[in-house]
């Protein structure tokens, strides 16, 4: 019996004839069970009601299929198939993680873009919300990077920079005076303090974390990283701010290892680690395709437990991770910012980039 065909058949049901199925599934086990052996007797037929009427969890579901699957090894081969096509109507009661994002994500955009009536998502994070939570200690440094599109953007100490190179390695002559005028910068070679920070509200366009309008810290943990996730092109040049934590932070860590669950706790553990694949995922739809993983940062922003930022791996480098600071609000007398200081940058160039594919269609041979 071909029972990819039967699995096949059996997703184009309807509600009526799936409820014929289940009705039909539970009499032939029961039917076929009657005439095996003494030990074995009323076992399949009691697991198949079970079954049948049990809806209160996935986890029970898989068990009692577990067990059937053990008491059907010698079925005939219209029960199996009976059973195959009963299994496809159970995985599809069942919504699967990725559906629960993907129904919330298609609320937010098109329906209920600020009361989404989807609560599996916010349930998970405050599940979540005092297990996955990360102190970014005072002291510690993370870094921004922003692409430099002319050397015109850039201050006059790192443009006299440029003007010693072309005398140095073009027209092979040494400028000693110029050479300690650079060597007493003030430790902006790229962008300066305020281009370094995060862009002023007027200016900011909607992002993966914040709506249009709102302006947050987008940093990495390491510098590459923050190039990386930077996007530059070959040769194009980088530049990277190293920026100072004030004070300890706290952060709504999307790579926690959380303790395993039982349920209902494993659901929201697997509900968790889809928002945190969206957060980590390149966008190519654009500012639309911002709008769930901005409802999730919104919603973490006003937990009672209070966070003060986010924190992801990154997709575009393995092993780093990206932090978004909420408040990049400035101090009334300092007009410095609470929560961090922009110490210095620096200028990299890239001299290359890495790219890993896999032909999807046609299917390889």
């Amino acid at each position: 019996m071909n029972t990819q065909k039967l699995k096949t058949i059996s997703m184009t049901l309807t509600e009526f004839q799936c409820d014929l199925l289940k009705n039909a599934i539970t009499l032939a086990i029961q039917h076929w069970q009657a005439q095996a052996d003494e030990k074995k007797e009323g076992d399949a037929g009691a697991q198949a009601t079970k079954w049948a009427i049990s809806t209160k969890s996935v986890k029970q579901l898989q068990e009692i299929l577990s067990n059937l699957e053990n008491e059907l090894n010698d079925a005939p081969d219209w029960i199996y198939a009976l059973v195959i096509i009963f299994l496809q109507i159970v995985n599809s009661t069942f919504k699967d993680d990725a559906e629960i994002w993907e129904e919330f994500k298609s609320e937010i955009s098109h329906n209920n873009r600020f009361f989404p009536k989807s609560k599996s998502i916010c349930e998970s994070l405050e599940f979540f919300s005092r297990q996955a939570v990360y102190t970014l200690p005072m002291g510690t440094s993370v870094f921004r990077a922003r692409l430099i599109k002319s050397a015109n953007e850039l201050p006059q100490q790192t443009q006299s920079a440029f003007d010693l190179f072309e005398k140095c390695f073009i027209m092979e002559k040494r400028d000693d005076e110029l050479i300690a005028k650079i060597e007493s910068s003030n430790g902006f070679w790229g962008f300066d303090v305020a281009g370094s920070d995060a862009p002023p509200r007027d200016q900011v366009p909607a992002g993966r974390i914040n709506p249009a309008g709102i302006s947050y810290l987008y940093v990495a943990e390491e510098a590459h990283t923050a190039i990386v996730e930077a996007r530059p092109s070959i040769k194009q040049m980088v530049s990277v701010a190293e920026i100072e934590i004030k004070k300890d932070l706290r952060l709504f860590d999307f790579c926690a290892t959380l303790p395993d669950a039982e349920n209902p706790e494993s659901q929201m553990q697997k509900i968790f680690s889809v928002i945190a694949g969206q957060l980590s995922m390149p966008n190519y739809v654009g500012d639309t395709g911002y709008l769930a993983t901005q409802y999730v940062s919104e919603y973490i922003k006003n937990l009672k437990d209070g966070f003060d930022g986010i924190r992801f791996s990154s997709s575009l480098h393995e092993g780093g991770f990206n932090i978004v600071l909420f408040d990049t609000s400035r101090d009334s007398e300092t007009s410095e910012p609470r929560n961090y200081v922009v110490k210095n940058s620096s200028i990299h160039i890239v001299n290359g980039i890495t790219i890993a594919e896999d032909r999807f269609f046609p299917f390889p041979e």
